[in-house]
């Protein structure tokens, strides 16, 4: 991953004496890593859902000040539907969408918003109980391909310099996957050669491990239903591994083998799409739409690993828009509401109507919100309460996705519009 994680959640006065900031870490890495590869640019990127990192953080810092306010610098309108956020990477910024007739993956060069190439997906996926048409599952950029999967199971690894296939499967067919109600909507995670799918398999196909350069499968874990979540790469107590969110269950595997670590049964509610994130070396976060979890894993002897309950609450939850972690702190939605809860005990701070129902990402010390009506926000992630700093109205029509941010930039979109957006003095 192009940057580490560092986890600043305790209140304990000796360990605050010698911890570091987050900031001025993250700035130190950043530094580290534009001059040791020259390629600077993969620094800034954001390839996958959620971010480098997949907690919805920037790796990389934004030069804001009181005065700072928003700028388009692009928009352009993007056919009538699609829940997909944007994922940036190699000058390419990618997402994928309905024009009414058939779903694409689509790539717009990223500093110009002018389109590069289209890649039918499948037939357009038709809205239904109050969700519009178009498909849902954020792609990912990694090794030159674009990975994307379609609401009906279609998935594709695609070159991202000129819109080739280079192979394709279907999930139902290959694995056994049980599409949801809306859709299949897992985003896929990419590391060292392998890309992970939680495809919800009737025959221990819940998660599958796949060769990036051919679609073959290396390995599958568990029987479990999966609707809308997405799986993790996390460094828990020291050991990698893979958490996975199901129906019922959180569960970790061994990223080389699939070998079960740990597994707890959860009752979080079902129609949600959490990604579980990390809060702490051995602390792992799950929200869901009936509450949130926070568990600590420890190891033990042998390949397994002991999981216990640290803290349950029900100030996140019922929203699709998944929470980050500052300064001790979680952001993020209960209902229509932004909450923060203090990370060590689950106990609500503070809750806002403003900015309204949205999606928001961390940079640097603020939060990014886009709410849906369209209006972008910028406002300090502080304990003290909801503190604005700018806002912008973006889209006319209806915003549901979570920003990006890449190469300094911010990526938006609406169901049927997407925009680059940059902070301004």
């Amino acid at each position: 991953m192009p940057c580490k994680e560092v986890f600043l959640i305790s209140k304990n006065p000796k360990e605050q004496n010698v911890k570091l900031s987050y900031l001025s870490f993250s700035a130190a890495l950043m530094i580290l890593a534009l001059q040791s590869n020259p390629d600077v640019t993969a620094a800034s990127d954001w390839p996958q859902l959620r971010g480098p990192n997949r907690n919805g953080t920037a790796c990389h810092t934004a030069d804001i000040h009181e005065s700072s306010r928003l700028e388009i610098d692009w928009m352009r309108a993007l056919g009538v539907g699609g829940y997909s956020s944007v994922v940036v990477a190699d000058g390419r910024a990618c997402t994928t969408f309905s024009d009414g007739k058939n779903d694409y993956a689509i790539a717009l060069d990223a500093a110009t918003g002018k389109e590069r190439w289209r890649f039918r997906l499948d037939r357009a996926f038709p809205g239904r109980n109050g969700a519009d048409t178009g498909p849902l599952s954020t792609p990912a950029i990694a090794d030159g391909n674009v990975y994307a999967l379609s609401p009906y199971g279609s998935f594709y690894a695609i070159r991202l310099s000129d819109g080739k296939q280079v192979w394709s499967l279907n999930i139902e067919d290959a694995f056994g996957g049980r599409r949801p109600e809306f859709g299949f909507t897992s985003s896929p995670l990419v590391a060292d050669g392998t890309l992970f799918l939680q495809v919800g398999g009737r025959h221990k196909n819940t998660l599958v491990a796949l060769d990036v350069a051919s679609g073959e499968m290396r390995w599958s874990r568990y029987v479990d239903w999966v609707e809308y979540s997405s799986p993790a790469l996390l460094s828990l107590d020291g050991v990698s591994q893979v958490v996975v969110r199901t129906n019922s269950h959180v569960f970790a595997v061994a990223p080389e083998t699939g070998a079960m670590l740990w597994d707890r049964k959860l009752a979080l509610g079902q129609q949600t799409h959490p990604t579980p994130f990390a809060l702490s070396g051995n602390e792992v976060f799950v929200a869901g739409f009936d509450g949130s979890v926070l568990l600590r894993v420890k190891r033990r002897q042998g390949t397994k690993m002991a999981v216990e309950e640290v803290w349950k609450s029900r100030d996140l939850r019922g929203n699709f828009s998944e929470p980050v972690l500052f300064d001790g702190h979680i952001y993020g939605y209960s209902g229509v509401f932004l909450t923060c809860v203090d990370a060590q005990t689950g106990k609500k701070v503070w809750k806002s109507r403003q900015p309204g129902d949205g999606s928001l990402i961390l940079i640097n010390e603020h939060l990014l919100v886009l709410d849906s009506g369209g209006t972008l926000h910028l406002a300090n992630a502080t304990p003290e309460g909801y503190r604005e700093q700018t806002s912008l109205r973006i889209f006319s029509g209806r915003s549901v996705t979570p920003p990006s941010f890449a190469q300094g930039s911010i990526f938006v979109r609406s169901l049927n519009g997407i925009a680059r957006v940059s902070i301004a003095d």
